[in-house]
């Protein structure tokens, strides 16, 4: 072919600078312009032909550019074809083509002229973009989008294994940023050893992964996996310190999940897993379990905020007299989807969203305002329990808190005693220590609750300004069953004496516990033997005080 021959101004449509021009018979005779360009590939720029470029054509796009010539060849005049595919060139490396080709009539038949545009780095960043836009940057793995863009094609009988590494934050402090891939890495080594089947492996959220298996399972088997899977990460983490780190597992099956918004189940169970029970499986009785703890955990705030948890009076009693000397304020909630919920279930939840500085000043506040309209009504002055959270007294601002509240109401600090649960006293932590000691110097009386309920803080009976220890009702329990334990309150009692530490015994709820503790010497009892929990209003309206 003559390349005078070439019209003039097709040469002109092209900018033959930068690209390669190509002109193609029908008899698949190609001739190839600007050296400048074809010259890094391994071909003659005379009489070549389609075969010849087909040659230097990546074996998995030949296939399909023939097609597209053969397409091309169909098609009307002046229709235009673009098409990418990778060419050989002299170094043995391939780099990605963009070809345009258009189909014009020439000397009585027809023939494809077009360009050729070296578009790898385009291509290369392309594909650098969209492998970031589905792998997580610091492990390699699939990310939350790839899950997302799978989600829909998963089989509904399929299930999704969570796991949360529950210290990750915990490990970067100690060994940096490292620590997130020798997770990853025990994580993968665990589940190659565990699942004998294929799997999908997800980074989700910096310390949530998922797990997807195209073999379908049943509940038992799931949980049966995720204890395997427990077992043999610890193992992995026994035999490296840098890996000694909890995971949470949880199992959820794909019918469970919602089809618009799976991921929101998904972080509820690994936040599950990761603070109430762990392995777990999204099902039935555990399904209703989780479903409720976070009604609960999505509407604390709010409740607080809008004083819609409220309080309940019950009465700490003096057995000889039948006088009532205290009342205990504790907390209720009245959900309106939920009903009652009781302060074992919120209050936990609420430590865990620092929401109980919020919930404890509020019950501290309803106890304070109770007294004052007590006041405004009878003779009595009987004092007010509350319940305080070792979170509130690692606050700096407490002691600051409650002095303002009770100046505020004009309620004299000595009828305001502090109740702390003696698990948070055993770490003896010198912050706690101090704010007690603070308290009690503001003339607070503070009070060691749940004595008794697992490992006793003995100590604290010497390191605090105590007023007051109240038995735990397990403790109590115990001693109408074993008379050694019957035994040891009765020291108690004397040692209370003593240090004039007032002893209550919680959960009196019958006769027979009455009597047994009054014989031991317990003179303050507390129980729905005696007295009931009630609103406040029902406390201000009875008669007994007088």
């Amino acid at each position: 072919m003559n390349k005078q021959a070439l019209p003039k101004v097709l040469l002109s449509l092209f900018d033959t600078a930068g690209e390669g021009f190509w002109f193609m018979s029908d008899d698949n005779v190609v001739q190839f312009y600007n050296h400048s360009f074809y010259q890094q590939f391994p071909l003659s720029m005379e009489d070549s032909t389609l075969d010849d470029w087909l040659r230097l054509v990546h074996p998995e796009d030949r296939e399909k550019l023939l097609q597209e010539v053969d397409c091309h060849r169909q098609a009307l005049l002046l229709a235009r074809v673009t098409t990418r595919y990778r060419v050989k060139n002299v170094s043995g490396r391939y780099l990605w083509i963009e070809a345009t080709g258009v189909r014009v009539e020439y000397q009585s038949g027809l023939a494809i002229v077009g360009v050729h545009k070296n578009v790898s780095e385009e291509v290369l960043l392309n594909q650098y973009l969209t492998h970031m836009a589905t792998h997580d940057s610091e492990t390699g793995l699939f990310n939350r989008h790839k899950f997302l863009e799978k989600f829909p094609s998963l089989s509904e009988k399929t299930w999704i294994l969570v796991c949360c590494l529950a210290q990750l934050q915990q490990l970067q402090r100690q060994v940096g940023y490292e620590a997130i891939g020798y997770l990853s890495s025990a994580l993968v080594s665990t589940l190659d050893d565990v699942l004998q089947m294929k799997y999908g492996l997800y980074r989700i959220s910096a310390d949530v992964f998922v797990v997807t298996m195209e073999q379908a399972i049943n509940s038992e088997e799931s949980l049966s996996l995720l204890y395997k899977i427990e077992s043999v990460f610890h193992q992995v983490g026994e035999n490296d310190s840098i890996l000694s780190s909890r995971l949470g597992l949880g199992a959820i099956p794909v019918c469970a999940l919602s089809v618009t918004a799976p991921l929101q189940q998904i972080f509820d169970l690994s936040e599950y897993s990761r603070a109430i029970s762990s392995p777990i499986t999204y099902m039935g009785e555990s399904q209703r379990s989780i479903d409720r703890y976070f009604v609960i955990h999505d509407a604390l705030e709010s409740a607080v905020n809008k004083h819609q948890i409220t309080i309940a009076l019950q009465p700490i009693v003096e057995a000889a007299t039948g006088k009532l000397i205290s009342f205990e304020a504790l907390a209720r909630w009245e959900h309106p989807e939920l009903g009652s919920i009781p302060p074992s279930e919120f209050i936990p939840i609420a430590e865990r969203l620092g929401h109980i500085h919020a919930l404890g000043m509020l019950i501290f506040e309803q106890a304070c305002q109770y007294l004052v309209m007590f006041d405004a009504k009878h003779h009595a002055r009987p004092l007010v329990n509350v319940n305080v959270s070792a979170h509130q007294l690692l606050r700096a601002s407490f002691v600051d808190d409650v002095c303002k509240v009770v100046a505020h109401f004009g309620i004299d600090s000595t009828r305001i005693v502090l109740e702390v649960t003696e698990s948070y006293l055993l770490d003896e932590n010198p912050t706690i220590t101090k704010a007690l000691d603070v308290l009690h110097t503001h003339g607070f009386k503070l009070s060691l609750d749940d004595f008794g309920s697992g490992m006793s803080a003995i100590t604290s009976l010497f390191r605090l300004p105590l007023y007051q220890v109240k038995l735990d009702k397990v403790l109590i329990n115990e001693a109408m069953r074993r008379e050694a334990c019957l035994k040891l309150i009765a020291h108690l009692y004397e040692f209370g004496n003593t240090y004039n530490i007032t002893l209550v015994a919680e959960g009196v709820e019958t006769s027979e516990m009455f009597k047994r503790l009054t014989e031991v010497g317990i003179s303050y009892l507390q129980g729905y033997y005696l007295y009931r929990p009630c609103s406040p209003q029902v406390w201000l309206e009875k008669s007994v005080f007088e």
